[in-house]
């Protein structure tokens, strides 16, 4: 369990780190998390809020499973059914939209991908 929970803050970080070189600004980790917000895959809820470079907020769902294309359905389903919930927040404001991250990559070798897809 606690190596699932390590590779799941790590597939957070590398997913900040690859919006953030696409100028888009990590606002907060588990905005909407009963535990409280910040970084931590053991909170539930969506993954991280960034702003684009326009100001408008999205949040995206990150997901490092074995089957990508797996995560990328299954991350998709959990923003769907969270978006009457989170996409207008009194404590955020307007969501404009949310995208699932699947990030496809075996730790014994070089290369990986990163799958990205708008939800809604």
């Amino acid at each position: 369990m606690k190596g699932n929970l390590e590779r799941g803050d790590i597939g957070e970080d590398i997913v900040a780190v690859v919006f953030s070189k696409r100028r888009w600004k990590e606002i907060v980790r588990h905005p909407f998390s009963n535990l409280g917000i910040g970084r931590g895959s053991e909170k539930r809820g969506t993954d991280i809020l960034f702003s684009d470079s326009n100001g408008d907020l999205y949040l995206v769902e990150a997901k490092w499973w074995r089957n990508s294309k797996t995560a990328l359905k299954q991350g998709a389903k959990e923003l769907e059914e969270r978006q009457a919930r989170e996409e207008d927040d009194e404590t955020w404001g307007k969501i404009r939209g949310a995208y699932i991250a699947s990030i496809d990559y075996d730790l014994r070798n070089e290369k990986g991908e990163l799958h990205v897809k708008r939800v809604w």
